[in-house]
């Protein structure tokens, strides 16, 4: 939900009438920056934003023109994505540590991302697990440590504290440059020599 500084009558009557119009901009700019640095310190508000100032994304809010407004959008998609993977990771059989190890974040159009520098406005994040045993994991094809599932449970717990902001799908994906089987199985079109697995994702997008 947008946070939005716009001048109005009340916040005018705490000020001296005798201001300039760019007098008057110092005061909404520092009052923005104020409100914004406690929405994020109390958890209300993500440290992941897109700021506007009179329409224009990226200004400073040095720069509005009274009466404003400066706007931040905030994105959460990074705080979804590091609690999803952190999930994940306590979910996740511990033998080797190597699929645990490998839930990584991409963008919708399956590059990778790094969660602590997310670009904003990206529109969609996809996490997922690029080991090429990820999906017998998940179904419970493999003799593991713990139950089957991984993505289903990381999905519900996803949902149970973002469900009000995100959308959360769990999907099969193919990965680029993804492992391909090397010969057929006998279990159908889909088991074929040379046929791209899926792995198992999240895919969680701004409400």
């Amino acid at each position: 939900m947008p946070l939005a500084f716009r001048a109005d009558k009340r916040w005018l009557a705490d000020l001296d009438q005798a201001l300039t119009p760019a007098e008057l901009g110092k005061h909404l700019a520092a009052f923005a920056r104020e409100e914004l640095g406690s929405s994020i310190a109390s958890g209300e508000a993500s440290p992941q934003y897109t700021r506007y100032v009179n329409g224009q994304e990226g200004e400073s809010e040095d720069r509005v023109l009274f009466p404003g407004p400066i706007v931040y959008e905030f994105d959460h998609l990074a705080e979804v994505g590091l609690y999803a993977v952190s999930f994940l990771e306590n979910r996740s059989p511990k033998a080797s540590g190597h699929y645990a190890k490998s839930h990584v974040a991409m963008t919708g159009g399956l590059r990778p991302v790094d969660l602590n520098a997310l670009p904003p406005s990206i529109g969609q994040l996809i996490i997922v697990n690029t080991v090429p045993y990820s999906r017998k994991i998940n179904v419970g094809a493999m003799q593991m440590s713990v139950p089957p599932f991984i993505y289903e449970d990381a999905q519900r717990a996803v949902l149970a504290l973002y469900r009000e902001i995100v959308n959360v799908d769990m999907r099969y994906i193919e990965l680029p440059g993804g492992y391909r089987l090397k010969r057929s199985n006998g279990r159908g079109k889909n088991r074929q020599s040379g046929q791209a697995i899926t792995y198992p994702a999240l895919v969680i997008s701004p409400r």
